[in-house]
């Protein structure tokens, strides 16, 4: 397990012509919890879904591992998503109990 360190992440969506997500750095140690707070349109979810891979930047880079060494472009999505726990902005939740829906 590692960090995660963001370098200079800028986020522009098509069609727009000021980025989604202005220059953004920040480290997140191994263990820390991190809570992204803000006002409607200030990036926030453009922040997460850059961190999770599914948006690519304009410019600057997600850094994962212990020594913040390993492009977020070079890993594996899938083994990325196993390794964080998100609650996104509007969670979907079903009928069952709270492990089943943490399970799925």
């Amino acid at each position: 397990s590692g960090g995660l360190r963001l370098e200079g992440l800028v986020v522009r969506h098509p069609g727009r012509t000021e980025p989604s997500l202005p220059a953004t750095s920040l480290t997140v140690a191994p263990g820390e919890t991190v809570a992204v707070v803000g006002p409607s349109g200030a990036g926030k979810s453009t922040l997460i879904h850059a961190v999770l891979g599914f948006v690519r930047p304009e410019r600057g880079r997600v850094l994962l591992g212990e020594h913040g060494d390993t492009d977020l472009a070079a890993v594996d999505r899938e083994s990325w998503h196993r390794r964080v726990a998100w609650l996104p902005q509007r969670p979907c939740l079903f009928a069952g109990t709270v492990a089943d829906n943490v399970r799925l």
